[in-house]
């Protein structure tokens, strides 16, 4: 486990932990993009996305005082992320409810692309076609495999923060990321002959 004594974030934790809310202000400006971002990813709609990542700092502002430092604050703050992520998927399918990338997020997924290009309506279809069917499969992924697959592939964590995220050994962490790459391959396999 990190310590948190070497981490960037210390001071910040520290002064939130003595009640500053501009340093929690600037934990969660450092981290509200990555932590929307994995959420949208494992939600898959824009405004249940938004309103979890709210409800992620608002919990990790009524934790903090029970933070014991044993980790980053970050790998703390998506475990959280994580958790109420996990819940709301119980929820939407204790209700029936599917949830369909939206169109807003889809831009929000879109990789940045050259201003000068310009792409066809047709072009621009097909990514946006392409992109919805991505997020359908990697939603349709179980969750211990879709969780550890867009920790690694999608937010770029290490297999050591993967580990105390999802609170698992390394060796499972591994496994699941492996096992998640072979099923989203085979659910898309179809994909780019379709495309």
């Amino acid at each position: 486990m990190a310590k948190i004594n070497s981490c960037p974030d210390y001071p910040l934790v520290c002064a939130s932990q003595k009640g500053d809310k501009e340093a929690f202000e600037q934990l969660v400006l450092k981290y509200q993009n990555r932590i929307f971002n994995m959420l949208l990813r494992m939600i898959g709609d824009y405004e249940i996305a938004l309103d979890l990542s709210q409800e992620t700092f608002t919990h990790a502002y009524q934790g903090l005082k029970k933070f014991k430092k044993e980790s980053a604050f970050f790998t703390w703050l998506f475990r959280i992320a994580l958790n109420i992520a996990t819940s709301k998927k119980r929820q939407l399918a204790r209700h029936s409810q599917k949830v369909f990338l939206s169109q807003e997020s889809d831009s929000s997924l879109n990789s940045i692309e050259d201003a000068t290009r310009e792409i066809s309506p047709e072009n621009h279809l097909l990514q946006e076609e392409m992109q919805s069917e991505i997020q359908k499969a990697i939603s349709s992924l179980p969750s211990e495999f879709r969780e550890a697959l867009i920790l690694r592939d999608m937010e770029d964590l290490s297999y050591e923060e993967i580990q105390e995220i999802l609170c698992c050994p390394l060796g499972t962490v591994r496994s699941r990321i492996h096992r998640a790459r072979l099923m989203l391959k085979e659910k898309l396999s179809g994909m780019t002959e379709n495309f």
